[in-house]
């Protein structure tokens, strides 16, 4: 009886012991098995609802399909000795469907067919776990055969630890094949968290396993970091690379900018669903050096010219060695996630030293910056000058098929007058007309038809390598300050020919003076605050900033700030007050239409301009009084000096208020 008990513990039951199928079933030990899944569910919540869903459901129902009974027509055993091999039983039914697990040989329906580097890696593990208990069990033969009268609680005795271990790891199984295709993280995570466990051969055991499976999270780590090649046949990796489309989608959206890079033909980004053990800031600093370390090596099919510009900013072997070192190091010792991220940061620094010197080769990108910063944001005033000044009829009537070419030429024309045709980076800027980008603009205008001036853009052709440091998300960024930007420029410039118009009648309308007079001080004061205030102040820190750097990383971080910095206080970040503003422009347009076509408009006309007008700018004040010490701060405050200099608007509006306040209490 005992060699068959041994048999069935290696999960062949015969006469015996009969196997009995089950749903599944719950053991003594399934507390256990419990706990596993119980705190997989908590700690891979990035794994996905569905998941934590699937870890709970394996802690709640250790996933037995087969059971090991005595058989019922053994009269002679004791009932304590039935119950002795019952338990017995419960190792060897565990020890089966560890065994099929191990083997490939699932018997739930969601492992069945997955393919998996993480989960072989688990699967192979496993069986190096289970011949620890195949050499127990022959041991236990041969001490049968040298010994026949061995007794059944010497076994019982023998076989105690794997009483524990193997429903644990069945817990575990269970919580794995309770996913259908389970992510890499959750596995990672289910292993990690279980680490920590009171019973030593349980966690030696789980160590192993979560040896196993990082293991292969390292291989495709230093592939990626070292070579900048993604070896992820099953798309299991942290970094994956991204189709046209989803690029596409994401380049409007700044959050997913940030875990995307699309700095050659290939586009990586990062996975929504990461191991608890590497923390998303650390995930972005392996997608971005695997992404560097792809340019540097030309990993990119590049061509002639790129390689000929990466052949000095080529990583070299004693850095190879040396990014190999670092993470070896993190690799040998016992998992921590501060080991792994100083080897990365280590290697980060080299590698964003190099990519500066790639981008900054020639001192092309101080050049390019130039010209983006006087173009897109306007600094060179005296281009843009003569260029709306000759575009005005275009940029205020509806687009037609040459509006485009008579743009261009307007632009070449302002260029030769300011000696800047024969500028190479000049040549590369050109006019669009594309549909509007900010929906504010487009939910105010009450017209059917856009205008020229509404969908017009600035386009720059930035070559490569130029292309790693101007990408979409920051080109985005800077056609929207741009769209902005111009809006108040030609609205000031439009005021300023309307008084010229105003100024050549006999007779002046003073209502209509005194009105363009009030938009004009607004339009002035506002441009006087986004470029003095604001813009070349930013543009200051980062040139500064651009003089001393020394990596990618710096200057990346550092542009990324003053484009943040001048959105935030040019108010693109508050839709109210940016609503406003763009209703304070509407009105500007509506006075110039309506000198344009009679230079003394209709009483009227002028009236409801007038009323619109004290309508948003008082709205205007009130958000800009209220916000003075917040978000924009000082600068809010610089503002409201040059608007409110000598207390006009601010009394106004506490005389309107001590007004109203008698009214409501009479009534």
């Amino acid at each position: 009886m005992l060699r068959e008990l041994l048999a069935a513990l290696l999960g062949h039951p015969g006469d015996l012991f009969h196997c009995q199928s089950v749903v599944a079933s719950k053991g003594p030990h399934s507390t256990a098995a419990d706990s596993i899944a119980d705190s997989s569910g908590s700690s891979a919540a990035d794994a996905g609802a569905d998941a934590d869903a699937g870890a709970n459901a394996g802690a709640r129902q250790v996933r037995v399909s087969r059971q090991f009974r005595v058989a019922e027509h053994l009269p002679l055993l004791h009932p304590s000795e039935r119950d002795l091999c019952n338990r017995l039983l419960e190792i060897g039914a565990a020890y089966a469907e560890l065994d099929h697990f191990a083997s490939g040989r699932s018997r739930s329906p969601e492992g069945q067919g997955r393919q998996s580097l993480y989960l072989d890696a688990l699967k192979t593990a496993m069986a190096v776990v289970l011949d620890e208990y195949r050499e127990a069990i022959l041991q236990l033969e041969k001490r049968l055969l040298s010994e026949p009268a061995t007794q059944l609680s010497h076994i019982h005795y023998a076989l105690s630890k794997f009483r524990l271990l193997l429903p644990y790891l069945l817990g575990l199984v269970a919580a794995v094949e309770a996913i259908k295709d389970a992510p890499s993280s959750f596995i990672l995570d289910l292993l990690f968290t279980n680490l920590a466990c009171g019973m030593p051969d349980v966690r030696e055991a789980l160590l192993s396993l979560f040896n196993a499976v990082l293991q292969v999270f390292y291989n495709q780590l230093s592939a990626w970091l070292l070579h900048g090649r993604l070896v992820d046949p099953y798309n299991e990796f942290i970094v994956y690379e991204r189709d046209n489309n989803s690029a596409a989608s994401d380049d409007s959206d700044p959050s997913l900018s940030e875990t995307a890079i699309d700095w050659s033909d290939v586009q990586f980004g990062l996975r929504a669903s990461l191991p608890s053990l590497v923390p998303r800031e650390l995930a972005k600093d392996i997608l971005f050096v695997g992404a560097a370390v792809r340019v540097l090596r030309g990993g990119d099919k590049s061509s002639s010219s790129k390689a000929q510009k990466i052949t000095s900013c080529r990583i070299t072997h004693d850095d190879e060695q040396r990014f190999a070192a670092d993470l070896n190091h993190a690799r040998s010792s016992e998992f921590r996630t501060s080991n792994l991220a100083a080897a990365v940061v280590a290697i980060r620094t080299t590698v964003a030293s190099h990519l500066w010197a790639l981008v900054s080769h020639n001192q092309g990108l101080s050049r390019m910056l130039t010209m983006i910063h006087d173009i897109i944001l306007l600094r060179n005033g005296a281009l843009w000058m003569l260029l709306l000044d000759d575009t005005s009829t275009v940029l205020c009537s509806t687009p037609t098929a040459n509006s485009e070419f008579d743009l261009n030429a307007a632009l070449r024309r302002a260029a030769v007058a300011c000696n800047l045709d024969n500028n190479a980076e000049f040549a590369k800027c050109s006019l669009r007309l594309s549909p509007l980008e900010n929906p504010s603009a487009a939910a105010s205008s009450s017209r059917s038809l856009t205008l020229a001036r509404e969908s017009l853009q600035v386009a720059f052709q930035i070559d490569w390598p130029l292309t790693l440091f101007f990408s979409a998300a920051v080109m985005s960024r800077y056609h929207e300050l741009c769209r902005f930007l111009l809006a108040a420029t030609l609205a000031q410039r439009r005021l300023h020919t309307c008084w010229k118009r105003l100024a050549d009648v006999r007779q002046p309308n003073l209502p209509v003076l005194h009105l363009r007079n009030r938009l004009a001080f607004i339009c002035n004061n506002l441009l006087q605050y986004f470029q003095s205030d604001i813009i070349i102040p930013e543009c200051a820190i980062f040139a500064s900033t651009l003089e001393s750097a020394s990596d990618f990383d710096t200057v990346v971080a550092a542009h990324g700030l003053m484009l943040e910095q001048i959105a935030r206080q040019c108010f693109l970040g508050t839709p109210a007050i940016l609503r406003t503003i763009v209703e304070v422009w509407s009105a500007c347009h509506a006075f110039c239409d309506a000198v344009v076509n009679s230079p003394t408009p209709p009483a009227e006309i002028i009236e409801r301009i007038t009323k619109n007008f004290d309508r948003q700018w008082d709205f205007l004040f009130r958000m800009l009084s209220g916000g003075r010490g917040q978000q924009a701060g000082v600068h809010v405050a610089q503002l409201l000096l040059r608007l409110d200099y000598n207390r006009f608007f601010s009394e106004r509006i506490v005389a309107s208020a001590n007004i109203s306040q008698p009214s409501a209490d009479a009534s």
